[in-house]
């Protein structure tokens, strides 16, 4: 397996925890330490009331059928989420791992990542730059350990690949 193929197989995990993430509607506390539950996740009663009279509002019918939501994500899916946030989790350097984050937030969620650097006071390159880094821990981390991680589903990620073209990473020194 190429870089190339390394960096667009961990980058298609990332996106596919995203998505998974946004697909699951959590709402609710979310613990700060491990535990063993999930949050609840679905429309309560008052949520149902809550979009049924933004419908009326709206002066959408309430026979219309309530915007589509995606399908939940399977079992599989979640499981590979789960072990995808512990690889971003892994990145020591704090900076880089939440520029990852925030880059395929931004690619998810079709938010501008010029935007949300800004927010976060640091302008796109700076935001490139730590992404880059972060990545390449991680393909540093897949090249020592030489076990790939499974794919993701296909389904869930296709979407919301960035249109920029992958390039191959000088990590050679890193990885020996």
């Amino acid at each position: 397996m190429t870089l190339a193929e390394l960096e667009s197989l961990i980058l298609d995990r990332l996106l596919e925890a995203q998505v998974c993430m946004r697909s699951l509607d959590a709402r609710g506390v979310r613990p700060s330490t491990t535990t063993t539950w999930w949050p609840e996740i679905g429309l309560s009663y008052h949520e149902w009331f809550k979009m049924t009279v933004q419908q009326l509002a709206d002066k959408i019918p309430i026979d219309d059928k309530v915007k589509q939501r995606p399908p939940r994500p399977s079992a599989a899916a979640i499981s590979r989420m789960e072990e995808t946030w512990g690889w971003l989790a892994g990145i020591r350097n704090e900076n880089a791992r939440k520029a990852v984050a925030i880059k395929v937030f931004a690619w998810v969620h079709k938010e501008s990542t010029s935007t949300l650097a800004r927010n976060m006071g640091i302008n796109r390159v700076t935001l490139n730059r730590r992404y880059n880094a972060g990545m390449e821990e991680l393909m540093t981390r897949f090249c020592k350990t030489s076990v790939l991680p499974d794919p993701a589903d296909e389904d869930l990620v296709h979407h919301f690949r960035p249109n920029q073209a992958m390039s191959n990473r000088n990590i050679a020194a890193s990885a020996a």
